[in-house]
């Protein structure tokens, strides 16, 4: 339990609230940052302080003006407008989406900041805590299960017509169903050159990376990865 002042609005509850922000938002920051995500460390801290500085502004008119300023109005706005912030990290090009997680993790940052900006301490904490979890355990958990699914999709680039046969036939072998398959024209590596996008559906003794290491195996596969 801390002391009275550090739940009013002070010079010393100010630092306090800031400087928390920026150690728990930090460590949120750096797990995006070590796996290449768009918004990384600095733009997860910024937007926590932000949103605590936000809400410590939104205290101190409440306390100054009572009855006049009601904080949940600026944490209602603030809410809305990460929203235009993590709508700009998401990135869809073909079939695949990039940056929900990203997105979703600035809003709960922001959430967070909002925790700390109105001296709601052990919220903050205990959120922050909750944030991590998902973001590194839960991931894990995801590309666990997501391994062992019977259904994956690919982005593929052939280097001729008959590495196009040769990735159909071994798929054929394996008893691999297509579910779906997308071309698109693609002159960069021979005349009348083709891009797939796949949909397969694969038997239950079938693992996503042993598939793909088949695959790959083709000397006319020059592209080939998994769409997330």
């Amino acid at each position: 339990m801390l002391p009275d002042y550090f739940y009013s609005v002070n010079i010393f509850s100010v630092a306090f609230r800031l400087a928390f922000a920026l150690v728990l938002s930090g460590a949120i920051g750096i797990n995006r940052l070590e796996i290449n995500r768009p918004a990384g460390l600095r733009t997860h801290v910024l937007v926590c302080l932000g949103t605590t500085l936000a809400m410590i502004t939104a205290q101190k008119l409440a306390e100054s003006y009572s009855g006049i300023s009601d904080p949940a109005r600026m944490g209602a706005q603030i809410l809305s407008g990460i929203g235009f912030l993590g709508a700009g990290t998401i990135l869809i090009t073909g079939r695949q989406v990039k940056g929900l997680t990203t997105a979703a993790g600035l809003w709960a940052t922001a959430a967070m900041g909002m925790a700390l900006g109105i001296g709601f301490y052990s919220a903050a904490l205990i959120g922050s805590g909750f944030i991590f979890f998902t973001l590194v355990v839960l991931r894990k958990l995801s590309k666990f299960y997501k391994g062992r699914a019977h259904v994956m999709q690919l982005e593929v680039e052939f280097a001729n017509e008959n590495g196009i046969k040769d990735f159909f036939a071994h798929l054929k072998s394996r008893g691999v169903h297509v579910m779906e398959a997308e071309w698109s024209d693609n002159d960069r590596f021979f005349k009348g050159g083709r891009s797939l996008t796949v949909v397969l559906s694969l038997p239950g003794h079938i693992r996503h990376r042993e598939l793909l290491e088949e695959l790959g195996e083709n000397e006319s596969v020059l592209y080939l990865f998994e769409v997330s």
